[in-house]
């Protein structure tokens, strides 16, 4: 009974701490915004899902000044409704810089910058999977952007997928199975006949196509936007937390001081499972682009 009320209570100051952070938006840093615009830092955790998103997130929340975001689909959406994959026939995976649109942009950054302000953080940090396929858009949207990627072997990953699609596959792939139907159209852009020589059915096979077509997007950015991005492996997040968060640290405020703001939180450590893989699903990780992609 005591836990339901402890649960209860933080329950009701969530809301009232949202209540306030909605009325410093709407009063306070209008007026803020006008007289003095803060020079708010944009730092976006990318990989495909189920790398270690969420806790390399929950990590780099710890580094003082961050305000970490995780995953607001819903104000990227509510501008951009083709960003919807899970819901929207209509949407897209891939957006590029000329997607931008510089008053909605505005409104996001505003959205964001509000509770930066409110909080008086700093660094804005974001994560959310799917903009790794949105690398040269946000850019462009966000000129002084940091990215920080995160990898994982492509079998853990196509598994990780797998088990969840298992327990329920529209939380993954969306209503009618969109976001995999965007996955697939996605793939025969860039690869062409090497994928459509690929029969993929089984959601492994489709984590696997994910897992690369996110990692290609990803390495090709990293290619001309070298000093915008570092990559982080899963495998030595989980075995030694402590230095990667001082890399990231580094990474996102410069030289960083070691203070945190709080302690690294709890790793489960799932080491990599050693999983043969048939040619087939070796076929769809050696996927090359098609000319001209």
């Amino acid at each position: 009974m005591q836990e339901y009320i402890k649960k209860y209570i933080k329950k009701i100051a969530k809301k009232i701490l949202e209540k306030y952070y909605d009325f410093v938006a709407a009063n306070l840093f209008p007026l803020k915004i006008n007289s003095h615009r803060e020079n708010y830092e944009f730092i976006f955790i990318i990989g495909c899902g189920r790398s270690g998103t969420s806790i390399l997130g929950d990590i780099v929340n710890t580094i003082k000044g961050v305000l970490y975001f995780r995953e607001p689909k819903d104000i990227w959406v509510k501008h951009y409704p083709l960003m919807d994959i899970w819901q929207n026939h209509d949407s897209k995976l891939l957006w590029e810089s000329s997607d931008v649109d510089i008053e909605k942009i505005e409104k996001i950054k505003k959205y964001f910058e509000s509770y930066a302000f409110a909080k008086r953080s700093k660094y804005i940090v974001e994560k959310q999977p799917e903009h790794a396929f949105k690398l040269d858009f946000l850019l462009s949207a966000f000129p002084s952007a940091k990215f920080i990627n995160i990898i994982r072997s492509p079998a853990d990953v196509a598994l990780s997928i797998q088990t969840a699609c298992n327990k329920d596959p529209f939380m993954w792939w969306g209503a009618k199975l969109i976001k995999k139907q965007k996955v697939s159209f996605l793939a025969e852009r860039i690869y062409g006949n090497n994928y459509l020589q690929i029969d993929i059915k089984s959601d492994f096979e489709y984590g696997l196509l994910e897992w690369k077509l996110t990692n290609d997007l990803v390495n090709k950015f990293a290619t001309t936007h070298p000093g915008k991005i570092i990559t982080i492996k899963y495998e030595e997040l989980i075995t030694d937390p402590a230095s990667i968060r001082d890399s990231i640290a580094d990474f996102i405020v410069g030289r960083h001081n070691g203070v945190y703001k709080k302690k690294l939180p709890q790793i489960y450590n799932k080491m990599p499972k050693n999983i043969d893989l048939s040619l087939k699903q070796l076929r769809i990780l050696n996927l090359a682009n098609k000319p001209g992609s």
